[in-house]
């Protein structure tokens, strides 16, 4: 049984140029789509201002964890409900 594959239209360069368009294409569309995820990432953080560091160094200096999390959380409301601009993680 003999399989007879037909010759390729193309010439060798032009198949390479071909894989080279797709791969372009193809890097190019996963950045754009991952590049949209991050943009529109909900992730808000508060901006870590001296005071706020030393009060967070406080709660880190307690010796138990399960002290340490509450802490944090009381920290973190804290300071969202005193008014410090949250921050987007994307704009740096």
């Amino acid at each position: 049984m003999s399989i007879h594959l037909a010759p390729s239209l193309l010439t060798p360069r032009q198949r390479l140029l071909a894989a080279v368009v797709a791969a372009s294409a193809s890097s190019a569309l996963i950045s754009v789509l991952l590049l949209s995820f991050h943009y529109s990432s909900p992730d808000v953080w508060l901006k870590p201002t001296p005071e706020m560091l030393a009060d967070l160094a406080a709660c880190e200096r307690r010796a138990v964890h399960a002290e340490r999390v509450p802490c944090k959380e009381r920290l973190a409301a804290a300071y969202a409900a005193r008014g410090q601009g949250p921050e987007r993680l994307a704009r740096r």
